[in-house]
């Protein structure tokens, strides 16, 4: 009997200023988030040691490029969820779809046609897709809410993910 579990890497690297990465899924969002998901599968956490840890999710911490190619392949992965982070670009490299939360970054140039690239509005979007993001404003409100992630979740049941 397979355990079915769902990835999330909501993080993206910090920024050498200190400031959040305009990247990063809210840790409150994140918590809540979580809530929800564990209610069809537990939910794993992809981390580096360096990004906070969410409650109620087990802790996958600085693996290698390797494991989590395996990972994201395994037949125990139902679904993955990650920002725009290097997450979504391993999980194209390794032929698994999922889902990707985009906020402030350009999901036509930095995301993959099969997975599915959500994002909330593109006027949040910052005007110089290529510039540093040390320059760019965080903003909470650029982002899907939990419930908003859960709807394309489950409209996309079947279709991406089991």
């Amino acid at each position: 009997l397979l355990m079915k579990k769902i990835l999330l890497s909501p993080f993206s690297n910090s920024l050498p200023n200190g400031k959040p990465n305009p990247k990063s899924y809210p840790i409150d969002y994140c918590n809540e988030l979580v809530e929800m998901l564990n209610k069809i599968y537990p939910v794993h956490h992809v981390k580096l040691s360096s990004e906070p840890s969410i409650e109620n999710t087990v802790q996958i911490v600085d693996n290698s490029l390797r494991n989590l190619v395996e990972l994201i392949k395994s037949k125990e992965t139902a679904l993955w969820i990650s920002v725009d982070n290097f997450f979504h670009h391993l999980s194209n490299y390794a032929k698994r779809p999922g889902f990707v939360v985009f906020s402030r970054s350009n999901p036509f140039i930095f995301g993959h046609d099969k997975n599915i690239n959500l994002i909330r509005s593109f006027k949040a979007m910052r005007p110089d897709p290529f510039g540093y993001w040390w320059n760019c404003e965080y903003l909470k409100e650029a982002f899907l809410t939990p419930s908003e992630i859960m709807q394309n979740i489950n409209e996309n049941r079947g279709k991406i993910w089991d």
